[in-house]
């Protein structure tokens, strides 16, 4: 809806925001390979609107469109599929689904891959933008499902895989917060996490700081109460939008996007 027809409405927002901090994501989002262009469209905005505020002919924007910027979040699903890009979350997923008793045949066969093609890619050190997202779309299905074991051929494949995964250590997939970008997998009790008042006020407040699991919920919980959606709070928790998803469910708080959208309606 233009401007014009939302001020006849009475729905126009006058609020400014300023450009700098739209500045800084839309440099982010050009690293990882986004356009002008794709950032607009994404954005929901004019792509002259996204090159004033990369070339410095803006100074603020209405904060509507702002809030619709900083919302875009880089997805490998815009990349295109033979896009080599490290294998860190694939092989992480693999054995993250080993613990549970999921052997890369079956994965393979589930994300539609050949199984040479999986075994190399945990051997790599970068897979394809396709291979990696078969497997995400696999892991999606089955991080909280044990493999089955109504046959014999299921026992033994189930125990051959716990074997391997206990003894080569791998991470199960609780002890991730976000599999793709977490140096290292999360241990020990939460509840006896040092908490980061400091650090957690630095998230509420748009900064990005690196927080434990235990601190991103203390911190959702308070952007959630601030009407924001999960893309939004994905940026600003530095974490997948999968993650915020599940951080929600175990919060027991609703998606904001539908709460706002029904009371639209």
């Amino acid at each position: 809806m233009t401007a014009k027809k939302l001020k006849a409405y009475g729905r126009y927002d006058r609020q400014k925001h300023p450009v700098a901090p739209v500045l800084i994501h839309i440099m982010q989002l050009q690293r990882f390979g986004y356009s002008y262009e794709q950032i607009a469209r994404a954005a929901g905005v004019e792509a002259r609107m996204i090159y004033r505020c990369a070339t410095g002919g803006s100074t603020w924007l209405q904060a509507p469109k702002a809030r619709a910027i900083l919302a875009v979040t880089p997805k490998l699903e815009d990349l295109d599929p033979h896009t080599i890009i490290p294998s860190t979350g694939t092989v992480r997923r693999v054995q993250a689904l080993g613990c549970l008793g999921w052997n890369v045949a079956e994965i393979a066969r589930r994300a539609r891959l050949p199984k040479p093609t999986l075994l190399s890619a945990t051997r790599k050190t970068a897979v394809t933008v396709h291979t990696h997202l078969a497997v995400a779309a696999v892991y999606e299905d089955l991080w909280n499902t044990p493999a089955p074991s109504s046959t014999s051929i299921e026992r033994r494949d189930r125990t051959r895989t716990l074997g391997r995964a206990a003894r080569a250590d791998w991470a199960p997939p609780l002890a991730w917060d976000d599999i793709d970008t977490d140096p290292h997998p999360q241990a020990g009790d939460a509840d006896e996490e040092i908490i980061d008042d400091v650090a957690i006020a630095a998230a509420v407040d748009g900064h990005r700081p690196r927080l434990t699991r235990a601190e991103r919920h203390i911190a959702l919980a308070e952007l959630h109460a601030r009407g924001l959606w999960d893309p939004t709070l994905a940026h600003l928790l530095r974490v997948s939008e999968k993650t915020i998803e599940r951080d929600r469910e175990e919060l027991g708080l609703p998606s904001n996007y539908v709460l706002q959208t029904k009371d639209a309606a």
